[in-house]
């Protein structure tokens, strides 16, 4: 019987990530006032109702009016203050905390500049980092991986960290350095054992650009002796599994839906906790 091998997501799918709260904000708010910003509170204010309104977006989920009205502005100017970045790599970095609390910021009529912006957006991301638990079934699932010493993988989105020209006002974005920023947030896991060449960060072309799948399954055909069977485990359909499935894994599987309205096509099989498998 051939062998599975599998291929997890990281954020949303073994640890809790991407839902901002009242502790992030709080932290976000402090960092801002000690940079020396006076309307800290309604920046933070805009920048928490922004990102939750893109999160719901990218989950699917129908947008009021309003709401509509508040993404539409956000992806248009991350349009603009992310030109560079579209002309070499073709899209914009949806997800840059540093490009949204920018926008936040100019929409209460403040100019940040790229100092404050990497200050408060590392506050922000370190309070993220600290509260990034394990779903209860995660770490004993990948705990027993390696006790078994069973071959698995890790997927996982860009971090999207930009750097801001202030001559310019438009942002730029170094591959390695957002790779690196990464790599740093999940210590977690390398110190759990699992090698830094098996978990798969996607800079420069973030999800659902199917090429980090494809680098993924290539390094493990290359690595396993034998032939496998791979398996994607993900969160999203869109994000994880459909370009999975592009790039060649054979089974494909839903994990924490998190009340996601996206339509689930034939093939896929649905879990709600690591166990299942």
């Amino acid at each position: 019987m051939q062998k599975s091998v599998y291929f997890l997501d990281i954020d949303d799918c073994l640890i809790k990530t991407s839902l901002l709260g009242k502790t992030h904000f709080d932290r976000l708010s402090i960092s801002l006032r000690q940079n020396g910003i006076q309307n800290y509170s309604q920046i933070t204010q805009e920048f928490g109702l922004s990102f939750n309104i893109l999160f719901s977006r990218h989950q699917g989920k129908i947008l009021g009016k309003m709401e509509q009205s508040i993404a539409d502005f956000y992806l248009s100017r991350l349009n603009e203050v992310e030109k560079p970045i579209i002309d070499r790599y073709g899209d914009i970095k949806r997800w840059s905390r540093e490009a949204i609390l920018y926008i936040a910021a100019e929409r209460v009529d403040t100019k940040l500049n790229n100092a404050q912006l990497q200050s408060s957006v590392k506050a922000l991301w370190d309070e993220i980092t600290t509260h990034a638990d394990f779903y209860p079934d995660a770490l004993p699932f990948l705990k027993k991986l390696l006790v078994i010493k069973k071959p698995f993988y890790l997927i996982t989105s860009s971090d999207n960290r930009l750097t801001l020209s202030d001559t310019t006002g438009l942002f730029h974005y170094d591959p390695q350095y957002s790779k690196k920023l990464k790599m740093e947030r999940l210590d977690k896991f390398t110190k759990l054992g699992i090698p830094t060449d098996h978990i798969f960060i996607a800079d420069p072309y973030d999800k659902p650009n199917p090429q980090i799948f494809s680098e993924a399954l290539n390094f493990a055909r290359k690595k396993l002796d034998s032939s496998f069977l791979s398996v994607m485990i993900g969160d999203s359909v869109k994000s994880d599994l459909l370009p999975a499935k592009k790039a060649g894994f054979e089974k494909l599987i839903l994990l924490r839906r998190h009340n996601q309205t996206e339509n689930i096509p034939e093939g896929i099989k649905i879990i709600s906790t690591l166990s299942q498998l």
